[in-house]
């Protein structure tokens, strides 16, 4: 069936200094169109066509749509665990995912926000800048609160550390050396893998650290 398997999953993860962010969606023969809710308020378009594609795949495969999404689930699930024991995704991860899928068929729940940032993403990214911000304070040897304000007031954090005779090496040495101990207590919490934390702390030393050249919003 290749790429026609509407239940296929395609699991993104983007670690970074500043953050993780984990996203899962469905994957289909092609791209699928943005859900614009309907007039009356129901089951948006996307979703309506989502599930007559489901029906018509049912029918060619000679199964009922309930056998349908019930293979997709598990196929789902399995893709999910497997990246759990790649280490790809802490097994805290897969649940919120395989959460998510619970809530009907793959296609549906796509269509419901599963491509979006999973549960509490949004929330422990902006802890992560939190953190980040405290270590870059601290390599640049400031308060946290005057550096937010510098930031606030329109410099970047290359002109800050300038001010400070700090480095752009010197200044990622002392960040990943403050971040490591909180992304070491992540992983044993199960919260990060191993390699997500690897992943993080070796991006911090690829190109401009986060808002090294740009201005903080």
């Amino acid at each position: 069936m290749g790429a026609v398997l509407v239940a296929g999953v395609a699991i993104v993860i983007t670690a970074s200094a500043a953050g993780l962010r984990l996203s899962t969606v469905a994957a289909t023969a092609s791209p699928s169109p943005k859900p614009s809710t309907s007039s009356g308020g129901g089951t948006t378009k996307a979703g309506a066509v989502c599930q007559d594609y489901l029906g018509h795949l049912a029918s060619h495969l000679k199964v009922s749509q309930s056998t349908l999404d019930a293979a997709a689930t598990a196929a789902a699930k399995d893709t999910i665990q497997d990246q759990v024991k790649s280490g790809t995704l802490t097994q805290d991860q897969a649940n919120q995912l395989e959460a998510k899928l619970g809530s009907g068929t793959v296609c549906s729940a796509a269509i419901n926000g599963l491509g979006q940032a999973h549960g509490g993403a949004a929330k422990g990214r902006s802890e992560a800048m939190g953190a980040y911000l405290s270590a870059a304070a601290g390599a640049l040897g400031i308060t946290e609160a005057q550096l937010k304000m510098d930031l606030k007031n329109g410099q970047t954090l290359s002109q800050v550390a300038a001010a400070q005779n700090v480095s752009e090496d010197d200044f990622k040495a002392r960040v990943s050396s403050a971040l490591k101990p909180k992304l070491d207590a992540a992983v044993a919490a199960g919260k990060l893998t191993q390699a997500q934390e690897d992943a993080a702390l070796a991006k911090l030393q690829q190109g401009d650290p986060p808002l090294w050249s740009g201005v903080h919003k």
